[in-house]
């Protein structure tokens, strides 16, 4: 939705967090739990690079919506990558 301009309709910033929340914790929980793990150990691994990146995609995203700021957002970018 964020790249296909004719695809944005009111609030589908708001669709984009609420779809792309569940994927980011839940289906790359894995993800997520393996990068804390090799963190423990001071390693990284391509898990770590996976879950630092969708999370990042994450928070920025949603900083951007919830303080209403007019900027790029790529809660598609941080479901994509998990998935």
């Amino acid at each position: 939705m964020a790249m296909v301009p004719a695809a944005q309709f009111t609030g589908w910033r708001w669709l984009g967090f609420v779809l792309a929340t569940p994927v980011v914790f839940w289906g790359g929980w894995q993800f997520h739990r393996a990068a804390l793990a090799n963190a423990r150990h001071l390693a990284a691994t391509m898990d770590t690079l996976v879950s630092v990146g969708t999370l990042a995609a994450w928070l920025w995203s949603t900083v951007v919506l919830f303080a209403g700021i007019h900027a790029n957002i790529y809660f598609e970018v941080a479901g994509v990558i998990t998935r």
